[in-house]
């Protein structure tokens, strides 16, 4: 798939489908879990940005997906067991 000028928006498409061959779920389905028609991801609609309610979406979704990778490209595709949501972590005070 070669594309000239690729946008940020496109990457985060591009992470989407790569999230998507790596975890073996074909793309329509993907596309039907994350409730995004596939016109979104060919032609005119590929340079579109998807919004940050659908982002948070498809985040909620697949909870082992890293948000970090899949806006900004850092990082690992996948959370690690250990890594925590947020940043978030709780401790319980004894005493």
């Amino acid at each position: 798939m070669e594309r000239k000028n690729i946008t940020n928006f496109d990457k985060v498409k591009l992470r989407l489908l790569e999230f998507a061959e790596n975890q073996n779920i074909p793309k329509g389905e993907f596309y039907e879990k994350i409730s995004v028609p596939s016109s979104n991801f060919s032609g005119k609609g590929a340079e579109s940005a998807l919004s940050s309610d659908k982002i948070a979406q498809i985040c909620s979704k697949f909870p082992d997906l890293n948000s970090d990778w899949l806006l900004l490209g850092r990082g690992e595709m996948l959370r690690s067991s250990t890594q925590s949501v947020g940043n978030i972590s709780h401790s319980t005070a004894v005493g």
